[in-house]
């Protein structure tokens, strides 16, 4: 049983509760991999060079899909005193990176992806024992009936406003909300609960700003490799500019990428010019966005960036075209 793997796209996988019936969808190269104290399978899936971390302890099990900058030692640390599922969950909160956490304890599993949705979880409503899986397709199986008002509101644009987006195109697969977590009991049922509420007001502005610099620093930083060739987005908005000077000041090359002519009206052209300026040695490049991919480019590829209509597939289609005017550019990540 595996328990690393080297970091790369994410995986598909599914989480069992600790009973007896549990089954886990099969499909080639799927493979367990992770199990609960008692043995039976926990996490099963196949990786596709997604990172996995693997932590036992003898409160139970902690597993890491995806990207975390966070060593074995350190997680066996945290979670060494952990007993209760709770607590389990509580050691393994708030690390960094984007990912998806399962721990199993006692014969009860929590788990959970990212508030900001990057790592989704979904669920079933039958009866039980009840799996979660990261794709709500693969919980579907082609057994469940689509939710053709849900399918309609996929084509929406620019996208599904909130809170009809935390619906899913199956009947009788949930999405978990980003700031819950899911626990599949030892009879196999499962409840949700909430793992995140937002902060109060309290800090005054200066103070928060210091906080959000040194997020952002940790969060961009963790993410490239020192002397590594970074390419990334740089609209001249709030959020790609501040994201992309951080990795121009980690990365030995770092390539911003800016579409133009997306409105008649472009004032963020100007704006990523001008802060490309204070990016000296980057490879700023302007590509205009005639031709750019379809809305739902790539949804019917073998194997689709997304379970349903989404910006997504737009968004995964667009790095790819980006790349097609000119050579790649050598180690890019």
């Amino acid at each position: 049983m595996p328990d690393t793997h080297e970091p790369g796209g994410e995986g598909e996988f599914v989480v069992l509760p600790d009973c007896e019936g549990a089954l886990a969808p099969t499909a080639p190269g799927t493979e367990v991999l992770a199990a609960h104290p008692s043995g039976r399978p926990l996490v099963v899936g196949v990786l596709h060079g997604d990172r996995l971390l693997v932590v036992r302890t003898p409160g139970g099990t902690v597993v890491v899909l995806g990207f975390c900058p966070v060593d074995r030692r350190l997680l066996e640390s945290r979670s060494a005193g952990a007993r209760t599922p709770a607590e389990m969950q509580k050691a393994a909160s708030g690390l960094p990176g984007s990912h998806h956490v399962v721990v199993s304890s006692g014969g009860t599993v929590r788990a959970w992806g990212t508030l900001a949705h990057t790592r989704r979880l979904f669920y079933t409503s039958g009866p039980p024992p009840v799996p979660a899986s990261n794709r709500a397709d693969i919980l579907a199986g082609g057994a469940t009936a689509l939710d053709e008002t849900a399918l309609a509101l996929r084509l929406l644009l620019p996208g599904v406003p909130h809170p009809l987006s935390d619906t899913t195109v199956w009947r009788g697969v949930r999405a978990l909300p980003g700031d819950h977590f899911l626990e599949l009991t030892p009879d196999g049922r499962a409840r949700t609960g909430r793992r995140w509420t937002p902060p109060r007001p309290e800090l005054a502005r200066a103070q928060t700003a210091v906080l959000l610099r040194e997020a952002l620093c940790g969060a961009v930083h963790a993410r490239i490799e020192t002397g590594a060739v970074v390419s990334c987005d740089l609209s001249g908005g709030l959020d790609s500019t501040p994201v992309a000077y951080l990795a121009w000041q980690r990365a030995s090359r770092l390539v911003a990428l800016t579409l133009t002519g997306l409105t008649s009206e472009d004032d963020d052209t100007g704006a990523a010019v001008r802060a490309a300026g204070h990016m000296p040695g980057a490879d700023h490049r302007l590509i205009g966005a005639d031709g750019l991919p379809h809305v739902l480019e790539g949804l019917f590829d073998t194997r689709p960036a997304t379970t349903s209509p989404s910006r997504v597939c737009k968004a995964h289609a667009s790095w790819s075209w980006r790349a097609s005017p000119g050579p790649p550019v050598p180690g890019c990540t």
